[in-house]
Parts: C-alpha cells; sequence; structure tokens
C-alpha cells in the first residue's frame, strides 16, 4: 500500500493509483473475520455464563425452599403425632377413670389434665 501523505488539495504532484493485491484483501478479511467471530464467540460465552449464574442462584433459591417444605413436613408430622398420643392419653385417661367410676365432667378439663401426667408417670 502507498503511502498518500502529500497529495492533498494544493499538491502539484499528480495523485498515483493505489494499487492493493486481492491477497492483501482477503487477508485483511479473513482478520476481520476472525476479530468478528471471536466477538460473537464472546458474546455468546458471555451469554452462557450469565444463564449459568442464574441458574445457579435459582438452583440454590429452589434448595432453600425444599428444604424449608421438608422441614415444615416434618414439623407437621411430629405434631400430627402428638396429637394422636395426647388423644390415646385421654382416651386412656377415660377409659381408666371411668373404670374406678372417678369420671369428671368436661368443663373439670385442667384437673383431668393433672390426672393423665399422673397416670403417664405411673405407665
Amino acid at each position: 500500500m502507498q503511502n498518500l501523505m502529500g497529495t492533498g488539495l494544493g499538491s502539484t504532484a499528480a495523485a498515483q493509483p493505489v494499487v492493493i493485491s486481492y491477497d492483501k484483501i482477503k487477508l485483511e478479511v479473513e482478520q476481520l473475520l476472525k476479530t468478528i467471530n471471536f466477538d460473537l464467540i464472546q458474546e455468546q460465552q458471555n451469554n452462557v455464563i450469565e444463564q449459568y449464574m442464574y441458574a445457579k442462584s435459582l438452583n440454590l433459591k429452589l434448595r432453600s425452599q425444599l428444604e424449608e417444605i421438608q422441614y415444615l413436613k416434618s414439623e407437621t408430622l411430629k405434631t400430627y403425632q402428638d396429637q394422636e398420643l395426647v388423644q390415646k392419653g385421654i382416651r386412656t385417661a377415660n377409659r381408666r377413670l371411668n373404670l374406678i367410676g372417678d369420671y369428671r365432667p368436661a368443663s373439670d378439663i385442667p384437673l383431668l389434665y393433672k390426672r393423665l401426667e399422673n397416670l403417664m408417670k405411673v405407665e
């Protein structure tokens, strides 16, 4: 490629034609394509990394929600089992109270619970 300096306005020298070979154009186009391809690949990689990070954060949120659900499920099960034990204890206490003829009305619940505790200690 020739130097084009000094061929501006007011120059007395006649402008000489610039000759660029096909191989030089081809080389420059290939370099531009490589640069463009590299930029596209880099952009796609950045997009993939962004999507991966977003998916990873969603995964962490889902895991924590799953752990919370499992914890609540176990607590619900424990509560249900505790309720079953209390109901069983109340039925047992009522049977025993009926057997000995010392049945109290439902309004006397605190006394029933105290007796229930005493009966549970005996077992």
